[in-house]
């Protein structure tokens, strides 16, 4: 079984852009992220460069490496953010099946709601362990929808990606 490169089109900068819109929004309102009492634990056992077991090490590490590219809490938010709707644009893409006038629009309305839903808006920016593994989780729903569709018959790739999505989130979150 061969897999299909995805391509994106104009209608999937579309969808992104419809998404990360409303995400950039909220990003700026609350800039650089929403913290809580995790969030600067966390931060400082990255200063400090003392890990501790009070959070997963791949979650601090994955914080550690933005911090790296720019010193501020912001681009772990950015992250976060491009994560989310990346795997949104992935999902959209590939369940536009008949690529009819309807299923663009609905997919349109869907990410116009979700990037107006302040959950979803505040979550996106929220530096906690848990959103990034709320988005993994996400993906890994999708892959099984994959998996349903082509009925299981699947090729070393899908297997990879899968057996990747689900040690990452084992080790994202105790």
């Amino acid at each position: 079984m061969k897999t299909k490169k995805i391509s994106f089109d104009k209608f999937d900068i579309l969808v992104f852009i419809v998404l990360i819109c409303p995400l950039f929004f909220y990003f700026f309102i609350y800039y650089p992220a929403i913290f809580s009492f995790d969030s600067y634990n966390q931060l400082g056992q990255i200063i400090s460069m003392k890990f501790t077991l009070g959070h997963p090490f791949i979650h601090t590490f994955i914080e550690f490496i933005c911090l790296k590219i720019w010193n501020n809490p912001a681009s772990i938010a950015l992250l976060q953010i491009f994560i989310f709707d990346m795997t949104w644009v992935i999902i959209c893409k590939y369940n536009r099946k008949k690529n009819t006038k309807f299923e663009k629009l609905l997919q349109i309305l869907l990410s116009i709601i979700l990037g107006i839903h302040p959950l979803v808006g505040t979550y996106t920016i929220t530096l906690w362990k848990d959103i990034l593994y709320s988005i993994v989780v996400l993906q890994i729903c999708f892959v099984f929808e994959i998996f349903i569709d082509k009925k299981f018959k699947l090729n070393t790739l899908y297997i990879l990606i899968m057996s990747f999505l689900l040690i990452l989130a084992k080790n994202l979150r105790y």
